[in-house]
């Protein structure tokens, strides 16, 4: 989290007056306790929600869409659309079709797209504790995200989102948004093989899972396969989102060693998840989440670029393959 403060003066006479008035909040621990939107990045969440529920969408992995802004399904709602023509679910995710997923959000509905999120672990707080543990005030600000309706004067009497919110937090807009460790645990979540768990900041004792935590299994290991397919050729291939942006990421490892699988999301900001993993052996996996306050780049111009450093370091630590630095 950047800026940050230096801990060694933090007791000095006047330093925290100083900190704790600075514009650029080095307090604000920017992981844990300031919300996002997830933008792009909640696709692959998105899609695994619309595969695991055919009989809410109706939508499968073969399915074709047409996507032009002639074509749009919805009235008000996002209006970027890139005319991707006719688009399958892997080439969504390559491309991060907006088309396609604002459809999706609005097919998946209020009730089970707000069902689907809370059981991916968005709107609630996710870091896991062993039961007796009181957390340190710094973990104990982590927030819980949002998944709501956006009119605050319907919010009390109905919770869950519109149908136009819908449509907007198919993209992770609007109504949904999280926290930096929300996108990472989302990465690691379709790593696991669509199974959610909480991540945990100690190894002993052993933590609780959440009574609102449920862990949720993808039921078919084919689509996590085809999801996992679309990240990879966000990086890898010529159409993909990272592909240009962060040719540097492609080539830290070959991929019969260390292959990256990833998503790009533009907000406000730029977002990058990913996850890494060692192809043979232990199969080492690291899930990343990065969000750069810049408002004029895209997801792929300033936040990826900070992934692959930190895929680089954690090769040097020897979390993954080793790297020619």
């Amino acid at each position: 989290s950047y800026p940050d403060f230096d801990l060694g003066q933090y007791r000095y006479p006047g330093y925290y007056n100083k900190i704790s008035l600075d514009t650029k909040k080095p307090l604000l621990n920017r992981a844990l306790c300031k919300e996002y939107n997830p933008g792009s990045t909640i696709k692959p969440t998105i899609m695994l929600g619309v595969l695991e529920a055919p009989g809410q969408t109706k939508i499968k992995l073969n399915t074709s869409l047409l996507c032009t802004a002639d074509h749009r399904q919805w009235g008000k709602g996002p209006t970027d659309i890139h005319n991707h023509g006719w688009i399958q679910a892997v080439r969504a995710i390559r491309v991060s079709c907006n088309y396609y997923f604002a459809l999706m959000g609005k097919k998946l509905g209020p009730r089970y797209l707000h069902t689907w999120l809370k059981l991916s672990g968005w709107g609630s707080k996710i870091i896991a504790w062993p039961e007796q543990a009181v957390p340190d005030y710094r973990w104990s600000r982590e927030i819980n995200g949002h998944i709501a309706r956006m009119n605050p004067v319907t919010l009390k009497d109905n919770p869950l989102p519109s149908k136009t919110d819908c449509v907007y937090m198919g993209i992770g807009r609007g109504a949904l948004n999280g926290s930096v460790l929300h996108i990472a645990n989302s990465a690691a979540t379709i790593a696991r093989g669509g199974l959610f768990l909480s991540p945990k900041l100690i190894l002993s004792p052993g933590v609780v899972q959440r009574e609102n935590q449920i862990a949720v299994q993808a039921q078919s290991p084919t689509h996590i396969k085809a999801i996992e397919k679309g990240m990879v050729q966000v990086i890898y291939h010529k159409e993909g989102t990272a592909f240009q942006a962060l040719t540097g990421l492609k080539d830290i490892w070959d991929k019969q060693t260390c292959m990256v699988y990833g998503k790009t999301g533009s907000t406000d900001y730029s977002i990058f998840m990913c996850y890494a993993r060692e192809q043979q052996g232990a199969q080492r996996t690291i899930a990343i989440g990065v969000v750069i306050e810049s408002q004029d780049k895209y997801g792929g111009e300033a936040a990826a670029p900070i992934t692959r450093e930190i895929l680089k370091a954690a090769a040097q630590l020897g979390y993954l393959p080793a790297v020619d630095l």
